[in-house]
């Protein structure tokens, strides 16, 4: 997605065609709640957002305090309310391609943009297009300046483990786990910041699998995705999970899942980030370490997202 220079009026390019918009709107909607993460991180407050599922009644824990909580619900991003989103009176509608169905409505009722939400670098994108509409270009590029700091620093712990590779998966059941393949958006993440996952399943970003079946798999080491409801060493405690080599071995990570799997913007990336330097900080038994480095806690810690 590119732009012209941020001056008023506007023109940027889209997902699905180009925009031009008279000056910074005021009145935003966002057709998918992936996007509250990146606006809010850029100072930008809502006036409609639409639901992850009927389910859904909050936002996530980590964006309160950056929300003005008074905006209005518009449906769910299958299904968006569209006469909730006209009395809204938006001057901007940000949507997602996948809602491209609903791209003649939504530009019906006011100028709208239409990003993608998954892939390298997405939020990066988002942010960058966002910078030149609402003139925050220089807080687009600190985020994504922040966010690739935090990311060398991880890189240079994982630098000690040169040639590991490395599989996150998800405990859903009885010696049951979900298995994440270098197709899913994790491992875009995971990639970013020196750590490998070989693991491919047919074009698929995750497979469920029996957990003894683990032990075939490209890895040396297990990122285990853990929800708040599960125990720490979940997978030590399974009777076949800990047989699997990585595990007895002591080389396994957990990281939370939700900052795992959103991968909504540049504060859930970072709350991952500063997981995995943690983890790779405690050090991991692993047999064949990049010589040129040495098992020493490293400093300064990555900067926290409040």
């Amino acid at each position: 997605m590119a732009a012209s220079a941020s001056q008023s009026p506007v023109t940027v390019h889209h997902e699905l065609g180009e925009t031009t918009l008279k000056s910074p709107p005021k009145r935003v909607v966002l057709t998918d709640p992936y996007l509250l993460e990146i606006t809010s991180a850029m100072g930008i407050q809502p006036i409609g957002v639409t639901k992850e599922n009927e389910k859904q009644t909050g936002i996530p824990s980590y964006l309160k305090g950056r929300i003005q909580l008074n905006f209005k619900w518009v449906g769910t991003k299958q299904q968006p309310d569209l006469n909730a989103i006209l009395k809204l009176k938006p001057d901007l509608i940000i949507a997602d391609v996948s809602q491209k169905q609903w791209y003649p409505q939504f530009s019906s009722m006011a100028p709208t943009l239409v990003v993608r939400g998954s892939g390298a670098d997405h939020w990066q994108k988002v942010a960058n297009l966002l910078g030149v509409v609402f003139q925050k270009s220089g807080q687009a590029q600190a985020l994504m300046k922040r966010s690739q700091q935090t990311a060398n620093r991880v890189r240079t712990l994982a630098s000690q483990y040169q040639g590991m590779k490395v599989l996150p998966v998800e405990v859903i059941g009885p010696h049951r786990v979900r298995a994440y393949t270098k197709l899913s958006d994790l491992a875009v993440l995971l990639d970013n910041v020196g750590l490998s996952v070989s693991f491919s399943k047919q074009k698929q970003p995750y497979v469920d699998l029996d957990g003894g079946k683990l032990a075939g798999l490209p890895t040396d080491t297990l990122i285990v995705l853990r929800k708040p409801s599960d125990p720490s060493g979940q997978i030590k405690k399974d009777p076949v999970l800990r047989q699997l080599p990585a595990v007895k071995a002591g080389r396994v990570m957990e990281v939370t899942a939700e900052w795992a799997l959103k991968r909504n913007g540049p504060l859930s990336d970072e709350k991952l980030m500063n997981e995995l330097y943690g983890q790779l900080n405690k050090g991991l038994n692993w047999a064949n370490p990049n010589p040129a480095h040495h098992m020493q806690p490293a400093k300064p810690e990555p900067s926290k997202v409040e």
